[in-house]
């Protein structure tokens, strides 16, 4: 009977292991030195020295419901303003795509072994002055996966992508990841993780409903002021300060986002200086008081020609449908006639874009739809992505998604082939705002997503506030201005698109 004890207490404890964790093993010393770290410290930066200070005030589309990340009724319209607080393992490269160090300082890729090598920054720490470790990765991958916290999304993704983890030391952890192996570092890469002393002292999820988390960013949520504001202020003494890509951004002392649940009253309260900045949409765009604001009121329009190639749509064509190349460029292109097309699958609402009003459509959800494309069971395809790929990123999933396929998988590839058609998200980007929102002068910033964004960890936080000519201007508002009335934001192949009365849109 002795024997059997040992046995049966090992399975009475495997039992109580939170169900379908991802299993995880600790070690002591730090990871072996074979092991060739990368850092990036030569990747052309896209900021300069401002001046710091002053108080942004941006509109809230919507006033958030909770202010969790994940769990139940997530995601809501401020989750990826919640989300952005945090800053991700990995990024890329506005520019060249390669991986630049944000909460992790180096990283190692061993392909043949699928393990992804991560160093957090031993100087990272949480918006409460804690460091950031490795008891904290382990900790965001175990309470992800748990069901009882209903995070579904999370715990799919991450029991997908990792099959078991290692730490090594406070700050040096091994992923071993499932294939395929670069789309699995991609998403990985992406990771925001929890603080661990904070989620573990919470009754979840009621108690971190309105209770603000802690935050490895440079902002943390201060002051909520329900249905009317959310206040984020700058931390005093961020860590990330002095690091080469943080290094000019974040200058802002105080942000405000206000809620304004009557829109035809945004550009009052623009007007008013109670805002400092707009997105201008299709909708803004028909209002005949924004030309008056931009030519009387001394707004300035920033039109952005974008170029870092973030990936909203793509059409994807079997090539059992057609042998013929010149006929998929026509189906992608959407010159081929209505009758030369097969039945298309969508999971999104309404008109396919860019193809014949007249083709048969089905509709699928996301999950029916990927299916079928890993199957093969599908002649022409359309995805729409809630959040832009970098072609990076879609080539991952594209090797994810299509691993039968018979062929040559890289975009380029299936491109010259006339199987793959890609949009991009729109080409430009209008923000009417008030002068004294300088950004700076630097040839990366097309290659960037919103210049206004206070918060990203790749584009956030470049602009400064001139507080001396906000003071100057408030105190004159009908004076004539010397500040150019429109700003083109180009990259050095786009031709200025000689903006004028009345704006147009742009196009997908």
């Amino acid at each position: 009977m002795k024997n059997l004890l040992h046995p049966l207490l090992l399975l009475l404890t495997l039992s109580i292991q939170p169900a379908l964790a991802i299993p995880t093993l600790w070690h002591s010393v730090g990871i072996q030195p074979d092991v060739r770290w990368q850092t990036n410290s030569n990747s052309p930066t896209w900021a300069a020295a401002a001046d710091p200070g002053g108080y942004l005030n941006l509109y809230l589309p919507e006033f958030p419901p909770h202010l969790r990340r994940f769990g139940p009724d997530t995601p809501h319209t401020s989750s990826p303003i919640l989300e952005s607080l945090h800053l991700p393992l990995l990024a890329r490269h506005p520019r060249d795509q390669s991986w630049l160090p944000m909460l992790a300082s180096h990283w190692a890729a061993d392909e043949r072994h699928r393990i992804l090598y991560l160093q957090i920054n031993p100087a990272a720490r949480w918006s409460d002055g804690q460091p950031v470790t490795n008891r904290d990765i382990a900790f965001t991958l175990s309470f992800l996966t748990d069901p009882a916290h209903g995070a579904d999304w999370q715990r799919q993704r991450l029991q997908q992508r990792i099959q078991r983890a290692e730490f090594f030391n406070d700050h040096q952890v091994a992923l071993h990841l499932h294939p395929p192996f670069q789309q699995a570092v991609e998403e990985i890469a992406a990771l925001r993780p929890l603080a661990a002393h904070f989620y573990a002292q919470q009754q979840w999820p009621q108690d971190v409903n309105w209770q603000p988390e802690p935050v490895t960013g440079p902002y943390r949520l201060s002051r909520i002021k329900h249905a009317h504001s959310l206040v984020f202020e700058r931390l005093k003494n961020w860590w990330g300060t002095s690091e080469r890509y943080f290094q000019g951004r974040f200058n802002v002392t105080r942000v405000t986002l206000l809620s304004v649940p009557d829109t035809a009253k945004l550009l009052e309260h623009l007007q008013r200086a109670e805002l400092d900045l707009l997105p201008v949409s299709h909708d803004l765009l028909q209002q005949p008081g924004l030309q008056s604001l931009h030519q009387q009121q001394r707004l300035v329009l920033t039109e952005q020609h974008q170029q870092h190639n973030a990936i909203s749509r793509i059409l994807l064509l079997n090539p059992a449908f057609s042998a013929d190349k010149q006929q998929r460029l026509r189906l992608l292109n959407g010159a081929a006639p209505a009758t030369e097309y097969p039945p298309l699958l969508t999971h999104t609402p309404g008109q396919p874009a860019g193809l014949p009003a007249a083709i048969h459509t089905q509709q699928l959800n996301a999950e029916v739809l990927l299916q079928r494309i890993r199957s093969g069971r599908f002649s022409l395809a359309e995805l729409r992505f809630l959040r832009p790929l970098s072609p990076a990123q879609l080539e991952a999933q594209l090797a994810d998604w299509l691993q039968e396929w018979p062929g040559d998988i890289h975009l380029p590839a299936l491109q010259q082939q006339g199987l793959l058609h890609i949009s991009q998200t729109p080409a430009v980007r209008y923000t009417l705002h008030w002068p004294w929102l300088h950004l700076p002068e630097n040839p990366l910033l097309p290659w960037l997503g919103d210049l206004f964004d206070p918060f990203d960890a790749v584009s956030g936080g470049l602009f400064s506030i001139d507080r001396k000519q906000r003071t100057e201007v408030l105190a004159n508002p009908q004076r004539s201005t010397r500040e150019t009335p429109t700003r083109h934001i180009l990259a050095p192949e786009t031709t200025v698109s000689g903006l004028s009365l009345p704006i147009q849109p742009s196009k997908d």
